[in-house]
């Protein structure tokens, strides 16, 4: 039988025992399993800082039947906050994608304790199945599509991660590229919600997609400039050749 797992989201001030396991997690996987620096708490606990994008943020938790926080990730629209909007600064200069600004969220800090990273769920009260992380992003999207948003940036880091978010229907926006807090290169994607590749992986999860988002000229011409930015990333060398 599929293991069940609920999947709740929340905000930081309305769910401080969610708040705190979304930290929890975000210790165990950034800290402890790949080892990035300056996550700990002043506090000493095994749990991250508080960071203070977190205020704008809407959490997505996943737990298992047990109650086990198993998963979490986090989306702020870009009009309330835009953590690493460095890493897209460049992005900006086009106006197809500044006139998109206002309606896109930024989505960070996926994480799945390791021993639920390659089962396959059910999502209690909805019959939605696939991996924790799959549902979790599926989920953070469609609720930001609830509230009109058109789509989301956010970046991977590694080949798997990077597979992981084309498989979601996102297109790369630049080519991996290397940092000096990262082990491996990082990789921008973008998705509009709605779109035939995001529709595909709802349809995947048993999801019962809506169909295509209503149409505007923000969203073609978005459309197309993530569809540019793709191009010219990969117009070289296919993606799994960078890492």
């Amino acid at each position: 039988m599929t293991p069940t797992i609920t999947i709740d989201a929340f905000c930081k001030r309305d769910h401080p025992a969610g708040y705190r396991a979304y930290r929890s997690i975000k210790y165990d996987v950034f800290a402890r399993e790949m080892g990035w620096a300056g996550l700990e708490d002043p506090s000493g606990e095994p749990v991250a800082r508080e960071d203070p994008f977190d205020d704008a943020g809407r959490f997505v938790l996943a737990r298992t039947e047990a109650g086990k926080a198993v998963g979490v990730v986090r989306g702020i629209g870009l009009d309330e906050g835009f953590p690493h909007r460095d890493l897209f600064e460049h992005h900006l200069d086009d106006e197809r994608f500044q006139q998109a600004y206002p309606q896109l969220i930024t989505v960070n800090a996926l994480a799945v304790l390791t021993e639920h990273r390659k089962g396959t769920f059910r999502v209690d009260g909805w019959d939605w199945i696939g991996s924790a992380g799959r549902l979790l992003m599926l989920a953070l999207f469609r609720s930001f599509e609830w509230e009109h948003r058109l789509g989301a940036v956010a970046t991977a880091g590694g080949l798997p991660s990077a597979l992981f978010f084309r498989k979601l229907g996102c297109q790369v926006m630049d080519p991996p590229f290397p940092t000096a807090l990262h082990r491996e290169p990082l990789t921008n994607f973008g998705i509009i919600f709605g779109s035939a590749g995001h529709r595909r992986a709802e349809e995947i999860c048993h999801m019962n997609p809506d169909g295509p988002a209503r149409s505007s000229p923000v969203r073609e011409r978005l459309q197309e400039y993530f569809r540019d930015c793709q191009e010219r990333s990969l117009s070289s060398r296919p993606l799994e050749s960078w890492f």
